[in-house]
């Protein structure tokens, strides 16, 4: 089978179930044809894949025994910079790379990426896929449509109380330019464990308190954003096929529960867990709950210019 016909029938199986509300991991084969926009988003998606398995950048040693993983803060700077002094150095074909211009911004020494290439690192796994305009506009157009019956939600997800907030204190949100979407930052899950529950064999994985309600504008929300997970799906099922398997399994998991099993059902994401952040800047952090093997997937969608994700520890800028 093709890459894209691999990336199609994730997809079309995806579309199916959720059209049809009889769950994504019922088992049920059925391979029906997908509309032909989303069809051809699988198929550019396939093309990306492959442009950046043909353009590595090579990180000049291994990252995981370099650099301890974070614990306690993600905002704790004086860790962070001494990592940041601990900078790896990057190899590349001059012939196929993926920069704007091969030598560094004279401001800060980073490199800016606009084309797509995968970052690997000497001991072998892939750390990074970047694979810009990837979500094409109609689809781009559909998550933003998605979002307008759900600006109480977002506007909740703001905090003006306490500074230390840094992934939603309200300095970092920006007013709202023509797509007129409410700034603001929701989280989403269809069965995660309760904040402190993770590891107590008495609590169950539970649907986030914000979408209890299988009928509200929220799910609504989430099923229309369906084809945007199907198709973040169905990449993760090309760039990390292992990360994909387990994926399904705990959703499969879920599915058999009694108290997640109607909210899988409108759910189209192999990850457990999103989050949608409107007109938000973030600040430099790291993640100290990722796994070094396993993927997050990150995608921007609207009009805008000199959105940037920023790499300081590996002098990396992508165009964003």
């Amino acid at each position: 089978m093709s890459l894209l016909q691999d990336l199609e029938q994730h997809v079309s199986d995806y579309m199916f179930m959720v059209s049809h509300n009889k769950g994504i991991y019922s088992g049920t084969k059925c391979h029906p044809a997908i509309s032909e926009d989303l069809q051809k988003a699988a198929g550019g998606a396939v093309d990306m894949i492959s442009q950046a398995d043909k353009c590595t950048v090579l990180l000049d040693g291994d990252i995981l025994n370099t650099l301890p993983p974070p614990s306690g803060s993600a905002m704790h700077l004086d860790r962070e910079l001494k990592y940041e002094r601990c900078r790896l150095q990057l190899r590349w074909d001059h012939m196929n790379h993926p920069w704007y211009e091969t030598t560094v911004d004279p401001t800060n020494s980073h490199l800016l990426a606009i084309w797509p290439f995968k970052l690997c690192d000497l001991s072998g796994p892939i750390l990074l896929w970047y694979l810009p305009d990837v979500v094409p506009k109609w689809l781009q157009a559909l998550v933003f449509g998605s979002l307008l019956p759900v600006h109480r939600q977002l506007k909740a997800g703001i905090s003006a109380t306490n500074a230390a907030m840094f992934r939603n204190h309200t300095s970092l949100f920006l007013p709202p330019l023509a797509s007129g979407i409410q700034p603001g930052s929701i989280n989403l899950s269809p069965g995660w464990y309760q904040s402190g529950h993770d590891k107590d064999p008495t609590h169950y994985p539970e649907p986030s308190a914000n979408w209890r309600d299988l009928q509200g504008d929220l799910a609504s929300t989430v099923v229309d954003l369906s084809s945007l997970h199907a198709l973040a799906s169905g990449i993760l099922r090309l760039i990390h096929p292992w990360q994909y398997i387990q994926g399904k399994a705990c959703m499969q998991s879920l599915s058999n529960d009694i108290n997640t099993r109607g909210h899988i059902r409108q759910w189209a994401l192999v990850f457990n867990a999103a989050t949608i952040l409107s007109n938000r800047e973030t600040v430099l952090h790291r993640d100290g709950g990722g796994t070094y093997p396993w993927y997050d997937i990150l995608s921007t969608h609207g009009q805008y210019r000199y959105g940037q994700l920023s790499f300081p520890m590996l002098r990396i800028d992508l165009d964003y």
